[in-house]
């Protein structure tokens, strides 16, 4: 049995599409963030009120900015899929046309070639 290379475009695209998904997730369950300035708001005439509340606006960027990071990762992966399956199903036609063509042309012997 001869072994063979072969790229899993469906699971290279579930990896895609779970990767904005986490970024999603990421993005919207900032929870940290809205625990600390909810305390904040309880606290507003304390100093550790203003403290909270930077520290959740802190969280919530760095939260942000990470998620930002996954879902450009997962479109990233998705592009990737999308052109190296259309690139190769063109190159596949285009091999499949090159045989075509050498299958029916008399003016060489191609046998060798074809393995025939």
């Amino acid at each position: 049995m001869a072994n063979s290379l072969k790229v899993d475009i469906p699971s290279l695209r579930h990896i895609g599409a779970s990767t904005q998904a986490t970024g999603t997730v990421l993005s919207s369950k900032v929870g940290g963030a809205a625990v600390l300035d909810s305390a904040a708001g309880t606290m507003a005439g304390f100093r550790c009120g203003a403290l909270l509340t930077s520290a959740a606006n802190d969280w919530k960027d760095h939260a942000e900015h990470l998620a930002a990071l996954v879902r450009s990762d997962g479109d990233r992966i998705l592009q990737c899929v999308e052109t190296y399956d259309t690139d190769d199903n063109s190159a596949a036609s285009g091999f499949k046309q090159i045989l075509k063509e050498l299958e029916v042309s008399d003016a060489m012997d191609f046998s060798e070639v074809l393995g025939k």
